[in-house]
């Protein structure tokens, strides 16, 4: 896959992740994924990717201190 198509793939992903987590009060993030026809298994590959790459930068800044 190209550098292009994985940037845009992350930012869409990004996208869903974070309208996910400003779903209403009381809806289950399920429930969310059926409605807007998202595919469970994709969002939480998705939604973990991100916090390995946040974890591994973090990791990275408190080395530089």
């Amino acid at each position: 896959m190209d550098q292009c198509t994985h940037k845009v793939r992350e930012e869409y992903w990004k996208r869903i992740i974070q309208t996910c987590s400003q779903r209403p009060a009381g809806q289950s993030a399920k429930n969310w994924m059926d409605e807007n026809r998202i595919r469970e298994q994709s969002y939480y590959y998705w939604q973990r990717r991100f916090r390995q790459q946040a974890y591994a930068e973090i990791g990275l800044l408190v080395d530089l201190l």
